[in-house]
């Protein structure tokens, strides 16, 4: 019996807080959660931390290592393939069931990631090394998506803050793991280190098999019964997924033209759509506004090349480019929805008469379902997911550049991080999952953003005093940091968890962790200049009011909610039920 089938620990029965933490606790999904998190976080410390430590050692440039980061985009546009996690079973594997056979493949790929990796000589070649980062960062990228459904999936709503605990203790416990790599490839080399990390991954995946899969009632159509093209508006649904393909491809090292290829075909679907598919028709003017917005947020560079030209300051350009990618990329989804009502009517009651078709349902519906349910009080919940973790991913950059300019030796700071560090992060997680069950998410976010505000300001008081010789003001610092670090991290993840319908687990929570993900690391990236012109004490004070905007938002869409609540939407046909 999953423990959705079952009473919740957290009832208020007569028995004390400690006896419900504990009973939540001792719960067999846990257990798997904090499997399932260190399986998680594995695959992207090895990808970030421990390949670009090796390539630097062989003498790798750094312009070229800095290359290796992009790998890791593959995390933050995994709401893309998503819809396939949650719509398509796996011949063969399926028999372990929907969630479990994903994770089993995807664990799968990481081993084989890992050990392409095992086979490379960065003093002889980077193509190697290179083919399996991608195998492992696309491979951990999917992983991620099947345990957070998985998560979703096994627990009541109530239990969500408990599972993020479990589930953040063991992706720190991966990290913990990882520094092995460092040990084993001093003591032998860098290709025995990750052939030691490979089957670590595969031991992961054998007890992967011991984890239940979820309770499963949903009744869904066959999709090889339906047509591949329809649905409303069937052009534009099938165009956004040929431009998002093209996004992908112009991203990563695959030739441009096929990147290309897939921006045509969406042009030609919105084109010339009634041709070959089937449903309803999008007007003119609406299709040519989702044309050219998708062309400003797939190409931007080549258009202002093309018209007033890139500006000459690198820094400059980048920026702007991404501004444009992003701001062109919101205003397509924004009028997407809008053409769409416009053409059927209100989103939550399209005609039943209306065919629709396999991409129509994998791609679409999820996403059309999340703004079903929340209507304009979306645009809020976007708004304070984008923002409310900005202060820990700006401040975190530059925290440890600041320990060595104040003269810290770097086994001290290696002491501190590794041992108390780590003890008030796990301490954080769980009093993060408690006073979500003692206080409820909207109140634990607020308590969030006040102790973020307090512990990232007080760093700039220790930037301010401290001379490197203090080792307790140091300890301190680092602490309090990481215990607001994982409270945080705690109610977030149950936040974005209570966003989600179970239904859709996997493609809507993907889009919300994709949304704060690559935005926050975006502008994390700005943290050097910000330091640099403002003086560290400044630039953690800067950080640190990050976090009023964010409690602002919290009492924002709790009233907007409140006001507007979520709305039960009947399944789609072909939707989970």
């Amino acid at each position: 019996m999953s423990d959705k089938a079952q009473a919740s620990p957290l009832d208020d029965d007569g028995r004390g807080w400690l006896a419900r933490t504990w009973a939540a606790y001792s719960r067999p999904s846990m257990a798997g959660m904090l499997l399932l998190g260190f399986a998680s976080g594995l695959p992207l410390y090895l990808v970030y931390q421990k390949t670009s430590f090796w390539l630097r050692l062989e003498g790798i440039e750094r312009s070229t290592i800095g290359f290796f980061y992009w790998v890791g985009l593959f995390y933050s546009f995994k709401f893309i393939w998503a819809p396939i996690i949650d719509k398509i079973r796996l011949p063969g594997l399926g028999k372990l069931g929907h969630r479990r056979s994903w994770m089993v493949l995807s664990i799968t790929g990481t081993v084989i990631g890992l050990a392409t990796i095992a086979t490379g000589d960065p003093s002889e070649s980077l193509v190697p090394i290179t083919i399996g980062a991608l195998i492992l960062a696309f491979s951990g990228a999917t992983l991620d998506i099947s345990i957070d459904a998985w998560r979703i999936e096994s627990a009541p709503t109530e239990l969500q803050a408990n599972m993020a605990a479990s589930y953040s203790l063991g992706y720190r416990l991966a990290s913990f793991f990882s520094g092995l790599g460092f040990i084993i490839a001093g003591f032998a080399n860098w290709n025995v280190s990750f052939l030691f990390m490979a089957t670590a991954m595969a031991i992961t995946g054998v007890l992967v098999l011991l984890v239940r899969e979820p309770e499963n009632k949903r009744k869904e159509t066959p999709l090889d019964q339906l047509p591949w093209l329809a649905g409303p508006p069937h052009a534009s649904a099938s165009a956004t997924f040929f431009f998002l393909a093209a996004k992908v491809a112009l991203l990563t090292p695959v030739p441009e033209i096929v990147g290309l290829i897939f921006f045509g075909f969406g042009l030609f679907v919105l084109a010339a759509g009634k041709l070959i598919c089937r449903g309803t028709w999008m007007p003119l003017p609406w299709r040519l506004l989702l044309a050219g917005l998708a062309v400003l947020w797939l190409i931007p560079a080549d258009l202002l090349e093309l018209t007033t030209g890139l500006p000459a300051n690198q820094l400059l350009a980048n920026s702007l480019l991404v501004l444009i990618t992003f701001s062109a990329l919101i205003a397509y989804a924004v009028s997407y929805v809008f053409a769409a009502k416009s053409l059927v009517g209100e989103l939550s009651s399209i005609p039943d008469d209306l065919p629709r078709g396999r991409l129509y349902l994998v791609w679409i519906v999820p996403l059309v379902q999340t703004y079903q349910r929340y209507e304009v009080v979306l645009f809020g919940i976007f708004g304070l997911v984008l923002i409310y973790r900005l202060s820990d991913f700006t401040m975190g950059v530059m925290a440890t550049p600041l320990y060595a300019d104040l003269g810290y030796a770097a086994e001290v700071v290696g002491a501190v991080q590794s041992l108390p560090g780590i003890a008030s992060t796990i301490v954080g997680l769980f009093i993060g999952g408690l006073a979500v069950q003692q206080f409820g998410l909207t109140r634990s976010l607020l308590i969030g953003s006040a102790i973020t505000l307090v512990t990232n300001g007080a760093y700039a008081w220790f930037a301010s005093v401290a001379d490197g010789n203090d080792v307790g003001l140091l300890t301190l610092a680092v602490c309090s940091d990481n215990l607001a670090g994982g409270f945080v991290t705690t109610v977030f993840i149950a936040y974005l968890s209570s966003l989600v319908d179970p239904a859709f687990a996997a493609t809507q929570y993907a889009l919300f962790s994709s949304l704060y993900a690559f935005v926050n690391k975006f502008l994390a990236g700005y943290s050097g200049l910000m330091a640099e012109i403002l003086g560290y004490t400044n630039f953690f004070l800067v950080t640190a009011s990050y976090a009023i905007p964010g409690a602002l938002l919290v009492m924002a869409v709790a009233w907007m909610m409140r006001r507007y609540p979520p709305k039960p939407i009947a399944q789609p046909e072909g939707a989970s039920s």
